[in-house]
């Protein structure tokens, strides 16, 4: 459309207008993908670039993906291990404070238990108002 306004202008109208007027043009996009327009005056500069292009973003998206699931499972991993080894830890301290109660010393054993069941209950609670917070901001987020 600015082409053509423009090679309709005389000579001398272009003239003028070079003096008084400046024209500026500006694509952008978004994306791995250039537009269709872009992809096709690639290809006529080398041929086959689209198709590079396109191949291009098409095995980035795969090893993103890729990258997500080892992510997603290495924490899915890490919260079960998590898991295993806090109730490993809780039930060694509980048990450790009963068999020192029953030889005899109720403080010390009762000490250990409840730093151990205060220990837990701490960690259970910050830990799920951590998750609570990272929902509420992915959600304002989005």
């Amino acid at each position: 459309m600015l082409q053509a306004r423009l090679e309709n202008m005389s000579e001398e109208n272009k003239q003028t207008n070079k003096n008084h007027s400046i024209i500026a043009r500006q694509s952008s996009f978004s994306g791995p993908i250039p537009p269709p327009q872009f992809l096709e005056q690639y290809d006529r500069v080398v041929p086959g670039a689209a198709k590079i292009i396109i191949d291009m973003a098409h095995s980035q998206t795969e090893h993103r993906q890729e990258l997500e699931k080892k992510v997603i499972g290495s924490d899915i991993l890490n919260s079960r291990l998590g898991l295993i080894f806090g109730f490993l830890i809780g039930m060694t301290g509980i048990i450790s404070g009963v068999i020192i109660i029953s030889k005899g010393q109720v403080f010390a054993g009762s000490f250990i238990s409840g730093v151990t069941l205060v220990s837990l209950v701490g960690t259970f609670v910050y830990g799920s108002q951590g998750r609570r917070k990272e929902r509420e901001k992915k959600a304002e987020d989005n």
